[in-house]
């Protein structure tokens, strides 16, 4: 199914560059800043988060359905099937929708994350100032020279007045 959903968007490409060791993603010391940054933090709250809830939401469907489990054993047999498949259901749902809660919480924040990842420095805001309009001093160097060259052509132009 996956290989299905890359080929309907992408298409299938095989590349042996791609399959290459690269010796630049095996350094030590970005793996540990991957490790022990605020990302990481972020994504370890939230698992944290993800198990606590789900182990509450089970541990408190077990005890609200502990009669219908007990249930379970005296039905008859095709009753019980149908019975514990209902229950499973619930349970499915219930620990689903509980999920909804940290997706709630996690949106937003993605959300907000990437925008703040898009800002710039304004170290880069200046570097990207510079790209555009120049440097500051070649700009003020050639508004120099301008200038001198106008002075001259008026100069030039004094004694034809």
């Amino acid at each position: 199914a996956a290989m299905i959903g890359a080929a309907g968007v992408g298409g299938i490409s095989f590349s042996a560059q791609a399959a290459m060791p690269k010796l630049s993603k095996m350094n030590p010391l970005s793996g540990l800043k991957r490790m022990v940054g605020m990302q990481s933090w972020v994504e370890l709250i939230k698992s944290i988060l993800k198990v606590v809830l789900v182990t509450g939401v089970a541990i408190y469907l077990i005890q609200a359905s502990q009669a219908d489990l007990i249930q379970l054993s005296m039905d008859v047999y095709p009753q019980n099937i149908f019975h514990a498949l209902d229950i499973l259901l619930n349970f499915i749902l219930l620990i689903s929708c509980s999920l909804l809660i940290v997706v709630a919480i996690d949106i937003p924040f993605q959300i907000w994350q990437h925008a703040d990842q898009l800002k710039m420095t304004k170290q880069e805001v200046k570097d990207e100032y510079k790209e555009t309009e120049g440097k500051p001093e070649v700009k003020g160097r050639i508004r120099m020279l301008q200038r001198e060259a106008a002075q001259r052509r008026m100069m030039a132009d004094v004694p034809q007045a």
